[in-house]
């Protein structure tokens, strides 16, 4: 049963240092998102000359 414990205790860390890397993902990602919606908003286009 010791064994299963330490088992259990490793895979609890891996996940944990997982999901902390998802959220630091999820931050860097939500920001480059609105970081490119703003540049996005700020970009002009000419007129067509469909003529």
């Amino acid at each position: 049963m010791r064994e299963w414990d330490v088992y259990a205790a490793q895979l609890q860390n891996a996940l944990l240092a997982i999901a902390g890397g998802l959220d630091s993902s999820a931050d860097n990602y939500l920001g480059s998102e609105h970081s490119n919606l703003a540049n996005l908003n700020n970009v002009s286009l000419p007129k067509a000359n469909l003529s």
